[in-house]
């Protein structure tokens, strides 16, 4: 059974773990999600749980006639089956967010300019989401700024490991 709140199960690659705040509710599985012995989402409680732009994009899932078991799939793959490159490439991604964004030294230069201080109220899950956000929430100065520090500091990373 897939868990509402742990599980990565929203088809959508930026977005593709419930985000909306968990209430006080019996919602705790998918199926809980839709009216009682059926397979049809109950609108209402969708509603109630998520923000309204989740409750939508779930709404809009079709579900399958209950002959097949839900299933977890590996979302890196065009298949949905584990792979050592996909998760290979994940974790280079990973190593690329934790470079540029989250390690100390990168957190003191950002942290320097408050105008990127919006941006810390957000946990990224990539480097590539870091900078959908900067490029959609931030004026053109600081894309190109974010851009020229991010640059910055690899290159910086870069001469470190030389030596």
């Amino acid at each position: 059974m897939i868990d509402v709140w742990k599980h990565r199960w929203l088809p959508n690659p930026t977005y593709n773990k419930i985000v909306s705040p968990r209430r006080e509710s019996s919602v705790s599985r998918v199926s809980d999600l839709f009216y009682p012995d059926t397979r049809i989402w109950d609108l209402g409680k969708l509603k109630e749980n998520f923000y309204q732009w989740e409750a939508e994009m779930v709404s809009q899932i079709q579900v399958s006639d209950g002959s097949a078991e839900d299933l977890l799939v590996w979302p890196l793959t065009p298949d949905g089956s584990f792979s050592v490159r996909s998760a290979y490439r994940f974790l280079a991604s990973e190593m690329l967010l934790h470079s540029l964004w989250l390690c100390d030294h990168a957190q003191f230069v950002w942290k320097f300019d408050p105008g990127f201080a919006p941006l810390f109220q957000k946990r990224y899950r990539s480097f590539r989401d870091l900078l959908e956000a900067v490029m959609l929430k931030c004026s053109q100065f600081r894309v190109a700024l974010f851009c020229t520090t991010a640059w910055s500091l690899w290159q910086q990373r870069n001469r470190l490991r030389e030596k």
